[in-house]
C-alpha cells in the first residue's frame, strides 16, 4: 500500500513542508540561505532583483515589486483572509488571471486600484503590447479581471 504522497515516506513529507523554501520556486534551500529565502538559480535571483525585500508587520516577506510607492498586502492565506485591503479569497496560492501557469507568491506582484492581483510581468506584457489589431483601443489599460 502506497501513501498519498508516493515516493516518500510521511517523515520526509513533514520534513519538507517545515523545511525553509526559495520564495520563487518553492525548492528546500539549504541551511546557509535559509535566511536569504531565495536559492541559487539564475531564474530566481532575476525574481529577486525586481521584488520587495520589505517584511510585514506579521512576519511575512512582501509578494509586491522592488521600490514600489506601497507594499502589497500580506498574501498569506491566514493574513489574506484577515486583511481588508484585498478582495476576498486573494492568497499567494491563486494562479495570476492573467498567465494562469504561476501561482502569485512565486512573482513579484502589483494590485490594481480595483483590488485585483496579478504578476507584475503580466501586467508589463499587457501595457507594452497595447492592441493586438488594426484598430487602435485602449481597453488594454483596463484590468483584465473588471473589463
Amino acid at each position: 500500500m502506497q501513501p498519498y504522497h508516493a515516493g516518500k515516506t510521511c517523515q520526509q513529507v513533514r520534513e519538507h513542508r517545515e523545511a525553509a523554501k526559495c520564495r520563487f520556486c518553492d525548492t528546500k534551500l539549504p541551511l546557509e540561505l535559509a535566511d536569504g529565502h531565495v536559492c541559487n538559480e539564475e531564474q530566481c535571483q532575476a525574481l529577486l532583483k525586481l521584488s520587495c525585500t520589505k517584511t510585514h508587520a506579521c512576519g511575512h516577506l512582501c509578494k509586491g515589486f522592488k521600490d514600489e510607492a506601497e507594499c502589497l498586502p500580506c498574501l498569506d492565506e491566514q493574513c489574506a483572509k484577515n486583511h481588508g485591503g484585498l478582495l476576498e479569497d486573494v492568497n499567494e496560492d491563486n494562479f495570476c488571471n492573467i498567465c494562469w501557469s504561476e501561482k502569485l507568491g512565486n512573482e513579484p506582484c502589483v494590485m490594481l486600484g480595483c483590488k485585483h492581483v496579478f504578476h507584475l510581468r503580466c501586467i508589463e506584457k499587457i501595457v507594452k503590447d497595447k492592441w493586438l489589431t488594426p484598430r487602435i483601443v485602449f481597453n488594454f489599460l483596463e484590468c483584465p479581471s473588471c473589463k
